[in-house]
């Protein structure tokens, strides 16, 4: 887990500290007191949708389906913004003045692919009431297991015709996702009253990166557009024994150098919060301070 100084401060001048969450207003003059406004339940949610739990089609006709669909979340806060303005900055700078905003202080390490809805990555009580319809988050190397130093990795199968391949992307860049407007399908679902609970959402679209084979054709500027497909990853599997697996490679000893800049030019695009789009900012140890 990466100790961000900027976490540090956070919690030195303005948060109490909890096991694994803080919460704090975004002003000095604390004219968003939870004692003003009451208090409730934030829960933390991050989904790979439906594309990620069963499977889909990729434009280039590879039927995918996921074993794993792992993410490491860090950084994971919430913060409350009046919807015309736009608020650039990084997870915990520039909210904006006046807005209670909370956050994760840990690294989670969770499986999109398992279940049949989204993936609760946790809860936090106490939390100033409000609307809470923005995110912002962080996607790091994890330190887990054979998947160490990684970001995300999908583990899987992809079928085409009479082929089938195994395959096991793993990704190490690091991500920072900013200004995510939560649009989800409970228009509400960031509202905290005094004694409620109200959640917001991380979701990553996979399909920007593979493309879907249902998008009307006729679709401006959708995913298949920008995504690179499968079949460059199905070719290298096809060549050793009908399996890929990136770990611990640079995915230009799989795929040409062309490819990967479109590979992960998509990736920079994978961040959501619902359908609500993210701001990408390059990740670095500056931009987390």
């Amino acid at each position: 887990m990466i100790k961000f100084r900027w976490m540090m401060m956070t919690m030195m001048l303005a948060c109490a500290l909890a096991m694994t969450a803080i919460a704090c207003g975004g002003d000095d003059d604390d004219d968003d007191d939870a004692t003003d406004v009451g208090t409730g339940t934030l829960n933390f949610y991050a989904n790979g949708e439906e594309f990620g739990r069963n499977g889909f089609t990729t434009k280039d006709g590879w039927a995918l389906s996921f074993d794993g669909f792992w993410a490491n979340v860090t950084g994971f806060t919430a913060y409350q913004a009046a919807i015309t303005e736009k608020h650039p900055g990084h997870p915990h700078s520039d909210i904006p003045e006046g807005a209670s905003h909370v956050a994760l202080v840990d690294s989670y390490w969770v499986n999109l692919a398992e279940g049949d809805d989204r993936t609760l990555v946790a809860s936090m009580e106490d939390v100033p009431a409000g609307n809470y319809n923005y995110v912002n988050f962080v996607l790091d190397n994890t330190d887990e297991g054979d998947f160490a130093g990684n970001t995300i990795v999908w583990t899987g199968t992809a079928t085409k015709d009479e082929d089938t391949v195994d395959f096991t992307i793993a990704l190490p860049e690091q991500m920072i996702f900013i200004n995510c407007l939560q649009e989800v399908d409970d228009a509400e679902a960031g509202v905290v009253e005094d004694g409620g609970e109200g959640s917001v959402e991380l979701t990553l679209h996979a399909d920007h990166l593979f493309g879907d084979a249902d998008e009307p054709e006729d679709t401006v500027d959708g995913v298949n557009e920008f995504a690179l497909g499968f079949e460059p990853f199905a070719e290298y599997a096809l060549a050793n024994g009908n399996s890929i697996d990136t770990t611990g490679h640079d995915l230009s000893e799989f795929i040409s150098d062309t490819e990967k800049q479109v590979f992960v030019t998509a990736l920079y695009t994978i961040g959501h919060s619902g359908e609500g789009h993210c701001d990408y900012e390059t990740y670095s140890e500056d931009a987390l301070e």
